[in-house]
């Protein structure tokens, strides 16, 4: 009769690989783990307030910025607008108030925003591009580092709002010329 041998050799393999199998998968979760809280946008505007002295009067006036520490901007709050807020979509800033969620007009109630485009790349409505020196001549944008900041706005009406989209849509028209560089 034959003997079996019994060798031992073959299992230490087995749990080698078992090792090395945990580690990669525990290093690809810690990867995937921080890549994805990465892409989060934050979605919750920062507030800050300064001091500033109006040339108009004697006294101090209080002067609440919103910061988009995303893009590294700061615009000045209308006092027309409640709760403002903001999202990012594909490079657009996406403004929200209490006043826009008072409207009746779905369409309509989240197109005020500011676009950004790297310098250079600027293309007109028809498809033209725009050189940097013409946009720098344009009050439609406004130029800060490597970008130029341009409006969004609702390009439909509502005319049972009319008058409601109007003060909106001056209050964020006063909102954008005060676009700065946060820094």
């Amino acid at each position: 009769m034959h003997r079996l041998r019994k060798n031992n050799h073959g299992f230490a393999h087995i749990g080698l690989i078992l090792l090395a199998l945990v580690v990669i998968v525990t290093i690809c979760g810690v990867g995937y783990y921080v890549a994805t809280k990465k892409d989060k946008t934050n979605t919750n505007p920062t507030i800050s307030t300064s001091q500033s002295s109006t040339q108009n009067t004697a006294n101090s006036s209080e002067n609440k910025y919103l910061v988009i520490k995303e893009w590294g901007i700061k615009v000045q709050q209308p006092t027309a607008l409640t709760a403002i807020s903001y999202k990012i979509e594909n490079n657009i800033l996406v403004f929200s108030s209490d006043q826009q969620k008072q409207l009746g007009c779905d369409e309509v109630r989240d197109s005020w925003g500011i676009v950004r485009e790297h310098a250079g790349s600027l293309i007109d409505a028809d498809g033209t591009k725009i050189s940097d020196q013409e946009a720098d001549e344009m009050p439609s944008y406004i130029h800060i580092a490597n970008y130029y900041y341009s409006r969004a706005y609702p390009q439909t009406g509502c005319e049972k709002e009319s008058d409601k989209m109007s003060m909106i849509d001056d209050a964020y028209t006063s909102l954008f010329k005060t676009l700065t560089s946060s820094e």
